[in-house]
């Protein structure tokens, strides 16, 4: 059945959406790229991950099939997860350090806290694994007061998923209820080009949850690049109509299965928006 698309004209169209919490960029060394709010399909776009183009795996040496195959398993929505990430090119020891917005300990007790986050390594020559590094960094006015690490592990594999694991930290005496988290992805020798991706970032105190960072997409990006522009509107129109089955791919941004004027609205009110560099 031919599916109807509604006719429009888009001029001029600038959002007033507020932006996702911000991360801001404090260091970024020369070869490296960071990214905030994209999806690990964006980020596994492109001749140097996916060098035929195609799904159609495997073919060797594909480090976008052996994603596809061990991480995003059938599931077309786990493409679209949010990650915050740097793809370093390997040209020399690198960096990138970044800040997150200030959150808040409300809690006045000294009790333990518990954190949890996500890692992916890929690279293009597994003996870069070892090499890469996330560092986080808890700080109360400026002053480290945690410090918790993660490596690659040697194998033979282009894609490495890590759950660090859950690290209780009792905060004795109170600190403080201002914090920051600064985030350094870094390689430790020269390679081949290596991504660093981090998700899921969950800090509790007993039933409080002081900080919840999963790098959500924007509203209305359907590709995954943090910003809404007619790459995205083009995407949702050839997909307008979709009844069931339809991916954030094809313009379904609520979740609902369908695409329809919901998402198109959803799109349209953010459209123009682009993440800060």
């Amino acid at each position: 059945m031919k599916r109807s698309v509604p006719c429009l004209v888009v001029v001029g169209i600038v959002s007033g959406a507020p932006a996702p919490a911000d991360w801001t960029t404090e260091i970024v060394d020369p070869g490296v790229t960071p990214y905030v709010y994209v999806s690990e399909d964006f980020l596994m776009s492109g001749p140097l991950w996916d060098p035929d183009g195609v799904d159609n795996c495997p073919p060797a040496g594909d480090v976008r099939c052996e994603w596809l195959a061990n991480h995003v398993q059938g599931d077309p929505e786990h493409a679209s997860n949010g990650v915050i990430a740097a793809v370093l090119d390997g040209s020399a020891v690198q960096r990138a350090v970044l800040l997150s917005e200030v959150w808040s300990d409300t809690l006045s007790n000294s009790s333990v806290w518990w954190v949890n986050y996500d890692v992916h390594f890929i690279v293009l020559d597994p003996a870069d694994l070892p090499e890469l590094n996330v560092q986080m960094r808890f700080q109360h006015a400026g002053v480290t007061q945690l410090t918790l690490s993660l490596s690659g592990l040697a194998g033979a594999v282009h894609v490495q998923h890590r759950v660090a694991p859950q690290h209780n930290w009792f905060e004795t005496p109170e600190t403080g209820n201002e914090w920051q988290i600064r985030l350094t992805l870094r390689r430790t020798a020269t390679g081949q080009p290596a991504m660093i991706w981090v998700d899921n970032i969950d800090v509790q105190e007993g039933a409080q949850t002081h900080y919840r960072e999963e790098f959500g997409l924007i509203p209305g990006d359907t590709d995954g690049d943090c910003d809404v522009d007619l790459a995205d509107l083009a995407a949702l129109l050839s997909g307008y109509g979709i009844p069931s089955g339809a991916t954030r791919a094809n313009g379904d941004l609520d979740g609902d299965g369908d695409v329809d004027l919901e998402d198109l609205s959803q799109l349209l009110s953010n459209y123009g928006f682009v993440c800060a560099s």
